[in-house]
């Protein structure tokens, strides 16, 4: 407000908690990651379980050919569990960076809505009821707290879908173009979900402020009978 005659939410908050997302984006990369190396270590693994059968079943293949040694199972599972206990180590990573940065956006717009609401002209106040203030700082400010925990499926489902996609090619070859197409086919339906689940929830939101606006009015008029004592009056 103080440098924009025309300021933006959106950049404030990122200019204020960006460094934070970028952490939390950078420990989603990990973790995508991975999360695809863990099937290629398998994949390793039982190819090395077959080799090391079939070389112990044929004598003539243990006199022929170099002896597979047993240490390298040994290397490729302490490899798996090692994966796993840094993937697992990162995800919770993600989930904290993420959940304090959506604590810090809905504590500091509580703040600043509730700081706005004290100083509001008398203008400002017929045009913004109770149950909207209430709304505000309630309802909005926790979807955007929300926001921050799903908001890196933006650029990671894309990421996570060209590994999928790659990691599938290499197993399946030219029969993974199924999926693909049934995935294109989804994303359509998925978008018609969307938005009107979006529309549903912006009626939801006009009838919660409705519903808080007339709750407002009610234990106002209370109060106002209790103070003055009409009751019997109204009676």
């Amino acid at each position: 407000v103080k440098h924009r005659s025309n300021p933006s939410l959106t950049w404030a908050l990122l200019r204020t908690f960006g460094l934070q997302m970028v952490v939390a984006a950078i420990f989603k990369v990990i973790f995508d990651s991975l999360a695809f190396t863990q099937p290629q270590l398998l994949k390793i693994l039982i190819r090395f379980v077959t080799d090391y059968n079939a070389q112990n079943d044929d004598n003539i293949i243990l006199q022929k050919v170099k002896q597979i040694p047993l240490v390298r199972g040994f290397m490729i599972s302490i490899g798996m569990f090692l994966v796993s206990f840094v993937q697992t180590s990162i995800l919770h990573q993600y989930f904290l960076n993420s959940f304090n940065t959506g604590m810090n956006i809905k504590s500091a717009l509580t703040s600043v809505i509730y700081r706005k609401a004290l100083v509001l002209s008398n203008e400002a106040a017929d045009m913004s009821s109770t149950g909207d203030i209430v709304n505000l700082m309630s309802v909005d400010v926790q979807r955007l707290q929300d926001i921050t925990q799903w908001i890196h499926l933006i650029w990671s489902g894309p990421f996570q879908i060209v590994l999928c996609l790659v990691s599938l090619y290499k197993l399946l070859g030219k029969s993974m173009w199924v999926g693909v197409i049934i995935l294109v086919i989804m994303m359509p339906l998925n978008s018609i979900l969307m938005r009107t689940q979006k529309k549903l929830q912006k009626v939801q939101m006009t009838y919660k402020d409705e519903r808080s606006r007339l709750i407002s009015e009610i234990l106002n008029n209370i109060k106002s009978l209790k103070l003055y004592a009409w009751e019997k009056p109204y009676k």
